[in-house]
């Protein structure tokens, strides 16, 4: 599955949503696996942001503060970082095997890519 970072990153909160709730075994065991793949790209992500932030701050009582000449060249090497599209060894779940989540409208949104709409033919 191939997905942008930043996505990556929006949908984090969405799956946590669905990884928790009570599934099948092997819709879990998928979800599981799944998870392991895109938490790697996310600590790998995670060191780069860091070093990023480094490069362009100072550390002011402990906490990384973004140096104001330094913003526009910090900006777009996030943003750079943020739009590199990965491809992590995960599939998308059919949308029949998790439809019993309640989850908010927002979060079907950002789970978009994980999500196989196996129902779209079918009436509400």
């Amino acid at each position: 599955m191939k997905i942008l970072i930043r996505e990556l990153i929006q949908a984090k909160p969405s799956l946590i949503k669905v990884l928790s709730a009570d599934l099948p075994v092997k819709v879990s065991y998928r979800l599981s696996k799944g998870i392991k793949a895109l938490n790697r790209e996310l600590e790998d992500y995670e060191e780069k942001r860091v070093a990023i932030l480094k490069k362009y701050s100072t550390e002011k009582e402990g906490q990384w503060e973004v140096d104001k000449d330094k913003l526009p060249d910090f900006t777009k090497e996030m943003t750079e970082l943020m739009n590199i599209e990965i491809d992590i060894n995960a599939e998308p779940v059919n949308l029949s095997l998790i439809q019993e989540i309640k989850v908010s409208a927002l979060d079907l949104e950002n789970l978009a890519k994980f999500i196989n709409d196996d129902l779209k033919d079918e009436i509400i």
